[in-house]
């Protein structure tokens, strides 16, 4: 008889390849490509800025330079006409998403009775905030004149034409922000983010191109139309399937808004209309009682600032739609893992950039003071970094809670928004930014950071 075969030995399984070791860094750091985009928007912005900075203090005066950043701050009036609903949105879509997904061709898929709810919820949204753009812009264009026409305005300054025009196209912004808002919720924070990076990029050139053209306060007029360009073309090209969709979506079980939205959102509504004391307040009260020329190095200052704490925020924010789903599917232990790890991530990079910014601003002051004097000197500069680490564990910690589609202790919140905006209208008089730089820290860190450390313990242990 023929000897049997002997049987063949099995084959290696072959190793999956090793990851570059930038991809691996990316990954210990909690960096999806979400946050990558998030990340490079801020980045993109934090590089650009010195270069914006340096055209600034060469092309304008420093009171023209005080009315540039002063418009942002009181622009950002239009958040009393948001009624908090982009945050809203996005958590109540990261709800609804779980069980959809898009096609092939880019419409909504799956759960009949979930498409139904969503395409209502979306539908509600831009009736409101069509009124809201027609709303803010005649309020806040009036706001404007007003605060712009007092005591402190300058007879050299030719802001009346330009400020309507910034107005203008910030409401048509505002007119696409549900869209935005309910893409990110639906999960598609890659493509939502990707987008805004690519408008902050065409937004910075055109800044760059308009500022030696002479272009003067028209320059925010030429970002908002960059913006609103490329909002609406990404609504309308890659994402228009998804909003016909929505629209058209019919009605099997509508979605009851007052129910299940409202009670929510009038304290995230209550709460933004105080917000208005913890974001926008520190450059209007500087030109007001001091001139544009504190205001605007204030408000330089501030926009370095706040690009590092927009970006930190970028590893919690990106996951707000997976928080969502999580706690949707009743998930708590992944929710908080995930949480811990992309805060404490987030805060360490914070710490390092802010760190360096200290520096740059020492260095600049000593050896640079012609840019130096463009920027708020060292000591406030320090007491507003302080605050910004502060801030951001504030805002996580309030995000998570949010993400239950909870506003509890409301008029606590409140409370600390408001103080905060007494102890900056107390200091500033006597003591300018310095003064304001240390009522807003006070504010965050001895009343509002401990009321937010007591709500995210008391939420985790009443739900999870």
């Amino acid at each position: 008889m023929p000897s049997e075969t002997p049987p063949l030995p099995p084959e290696p399984i072959a190793e999956p390849p090793r990851r570059s070791w930038p991809r691996r860094m990316l990954n210990r750091l909690e960096v999806n490509q979400a946050v990558f985009f998030a990340i490079c928007v801020r980045g993109w912005q934090f590089a650009a800025g010195p270069v914006t900075l340096l055209l600034i203090a060469h092309y304008f005066s420093e009171e023209m330079q005080g009315y540039y950043y002063t418009f942002g701050s009181v622009v950002g009036l239009q958040m009393f006409f948001e009624l908090s609903l982009p945050q809203v949105l996005i958590n109540s879509t990261s709800h609804e998403w779980d069980g959809l997904e898009l096609s092939g061709d880019g419409y909504v898929v799956g759960d009949r009775r979930r498409r139904s709810r969503l395409g209502s919820l979306f539908r509600i949204a831009m009736r409101w905030y069509l009124i809201a753009a027609v709303l803010s812009f005649f309020v806040v264009a009036a706001a404007g004149f007003w605060f712009f026409g007092g005591p402190r305005e300058s007879e050299n300054i030719a802001w009346q034409w330009p400020w309507l025009a910034v107005v203008l196209g910030s409401s048509f912004s505002l007119l696409l922000s549900p869209c935005m808002a309910v893409l990110e919720g639906c999960h598609q924070v890659q493509p939502v983010y990707k987008n805004q990076l690519t408008r902050s990029v065409l937004g910075t050139m055109a800044v760059w191109i308009s500022i030696p053209m002479g272009a003067g306060l028209w320059v925010p007029a030429i970002v908002s139309v960059v913006r609103v360009g490329c909002e609406a073309a990404f609504v309308g090209g890659r994402y228009r399937n998804f909003f016909v969709s929505l629209w058209r979506q019919p009605v099997v079980v509508d979605f009851q808004w007052f129910q299940e939205v409202w009670p929510f959102q009038w304290r995230m509504t209550v709460k933004g209309f105080f917000g208005f004391f913890n974001a926008y307040l520190l450059v209007p009260v500087l030109f007001y009682f001091h001139g544009p020329i504190p205001a605007g190095r204030m408000g330089m200052t501030w926009q370095v600032l706040g690009t590092l704490l927009e970006a930190s925020g970028s590893w919690v924010r990106a996951r707000m739609p997976l928080f969502g789903s999580l706690i949707a599917r009743r998930n708590f232990s992944e929710l908080d893992r995930v949480f811990r790890r992309v805060s404490c991530v987030a805060l360490g990079i914070l710490l390092v950039a802010l760190v360096a910014v200290n520096v740059l601003v020492l260095l600049l002051d000593a050896f640079l003071p012609k840019i130096g004097d463009r920027l708020l000197s060292p000591l406030p500069v320090f007491l507003l970094s302080l605050a910004i680490l502060v801030v951001f564990v504030v805002e996580s910690l309030w995000r998570y809670v949010h993400c239950h589609l909870s506003a509890p202790y409301i008029k606590w919140a409140l409370a600390g928004d408001v103080l905060n905006g007494l102890l900056v209208l107390a200091l500033v008089k006597p003591f300018g930014a310095v003064g304001v730089a240390a009522g807003y820290l006070a504010a965050n860190a001895l009343f509002k950071l401990p009321l937010a450390i007591f709500v995210w313990r008391k939420i985790r242990q009443r739900w999870h």
